[in-house]
């Protein structure tokens, strides 16, 4: 059980916090956006529009340039289609199917790390298992490695306060940042 002392809330996910866990988990970041989407964008137009309005090209290819060109808006439209219908109605399909998903479990957090109690066991998560987190206006994310987490949503915490206290922990103990050269105890500049 959690131990008495230590903040606990009571978690049981629904669709809609799995949703919004999920868009939050395969958000792109900027850095993948230019290497995904805008680079292989930039060139595809311009090899179109070399072999469109190339002296040496157009007259053999310029077809092939227009049909080059035309893939980037097709490629958007069918990326921004995915992301809108197919992604969540693959997450509300994915929730249905696995009912340990949906069930109740109760959370509490300590210096030592993050206790998860459900009906089948208790366990202590060691903060330093976590690798980095996440938020939004409605769920936090504590991976465990670059594509698995934990979802908790922010309505089952009781208050503010309560939220507060949770996360200050996931900036003090979740992947810290290294310490600057200024942050260093003296202690460990002297030789």
């Amino acid at each position: 059980m959690a131990d008495p002392g230590h903040p606990m809330i009571h978690v049981q996910l629904e669709e809609s916090d799995f949703l919004q866990g999920s868009k939050l988990g395969t958000r792109w970041s900027v850095k993948r956006w230019i290497f995904v989407a805008f680079i292989p964008s930039v060139m595809y137009l311009g090899m179109g529009l070399f072999l469109m309005f190339s002296p040496t090209a157009a007259h053999r290819y310029g077809s092939l340039g227009l049909f080059i060109m035309l893939l980037v808006p097709a490629g958007w439209i069918l990326g921004a289609l995915t992301r809108l219908i197919y992604f969540p109605y693959r997450a509300r399909k994915m929730f249905r199917a696995r009912k340990q998903i949906s069930r109740p479990f109760t959370l509490s957090w300590g210096e030592t790390g993050l206790t998860v109690d459900n009906e089948n066991g208790h366990m202590l998560i060691p903060w330093g298992d976590f690798v980095k987190w996440l938020q939004d206006e409605h769920v936090l994310l504590l991976f465990t490695s670059r594509i698995l987490y934990m979802n908790i949503p922010k309505r089952t915490f009781a208050s503010s306060n309560q939220l507060a206290d949770f996360t200050a922990h996931l900036v003090k103990k979740v992947n810290p940042r290294p310490a600057t050269p200024a942050e260093k105890p003296a202690a460990l500049d002297q030789r």
